[in-house]
């Protein structure tokens, strides 16, 4: 079995071992790389706006989607200035799991010298759109509350629908967006010439974590020397609505994950 860690450098190493524990064949080839997006007017004074000392909380809640969200964002506050400021209250973290909580409290404390209040789903299966939706505190939003959402470009679609169809007013923080890693063309080329030129085996697997990250490797494949149909790989996504994107756009087998941990992506190659 032959599977492709698309996941960015970074991150990939946990999940590579695992497979290689287990006696897969991992090829890594990131497909995203994070880089700094230019927040808008909007977007700054919505910051502005969170950290202006006030009695109350401009926000109910301010939703962090990853380590990279609490990394760029925080990067942007202090581009603004704003880590001189000193609000009075400041509103809730709802972050996607304990990692990216802790990682969001120990950067907070040392930019800005207080500790913030966090919560997120307990377990690691549990750390998703849905996770964070079922949430005490998120099941209690009502509808004209505000809520501040730290992300990349086009990241947590689901959570962000589902907060808007209840009411509540969803504010954007889009700090960082996601690109083809410019090494990733070179090592597709050698994966290329090595597994798909004469004879491919099967079956190889690919991960996709992300609709940016299927973006990308079509492109690959269409780009390659002699373009390269994408039904011929079968593909792990990440919930739903990736798959169904797949589905849309190929005949390949699909099988979903609602979490990208080492176990749970080792069970959906078996099945």
């Amino acid at each position: 079995m032959i599977v492709i860690n698309t996941r960015p450098a970074e991150r990939a190493a946990k999940l590579t071992q695992f497979l290689r524990g287990h006696g897969a064949t991992v090829v890594e080839l990131p497909l995203i790389a994070l880089a700094a997006k230019p927040l808008t007017f909007t977007e700054q004074q919505a910051l502005v706006e969170l950290l202006v000392p006030q009695s109350l909380p401009a926000y109910q809640a301010v939703v962090v989607v990853s380590e990279a969200a609490v990394d760029f964002t925080l990067q942007a506050m202090q581009a603004l200035s704003l880590q001189q400021a000193m609000p009075n209250a400041l509103p809730p973290f709802v972050c996607v799991g304990q990692k990216t909580a802790d990682y969001l409290t120990q950067h907070w404390q040392a930019q800005f010298g207080v500790t913030p209040s966090t919560c997120y789903p307990p377990l690691p299966e549990q750390q998703n759109n849905i996770g964070m939706l079922q949430l005490s505190l998120v099941q209690g939003f009502k509808s004209g509350d505000r809520v501040q959402v730290w992300r990349g470009v086009g990241g947590r679609e689901v959570l962000i629908d589902a907060l808007r169809a209840r009411g509540i007013t969803v504010t954007l923080i889009n700090s960082y967006q996601r690109q083809l890693p410019a090494t990733t063309i070179v090592q597709f080329s050698q994966f290329y010439a090595k597994f798909l030129l004469k004879n491919p085996p099967t079956p190889i697997w690919v991960l996709i974590s992300s609709l940016a990250a299927w973006q990308n490797w079509f492109k690959l494949l269409q780009e390659a020397v002699t373009p390269v149909s994408p039904n011929g790989f079968n593909y792990v996504a990440l919930q739903t609505r990736i798959g169904e994107h797949i589905r849309a756009h190929s005949d390949a087998c699909v099988h979903v994950v609602d979490d990208l941990q080492p176990t749970t992506i080792w069970q959906a190659l078996q099945a």
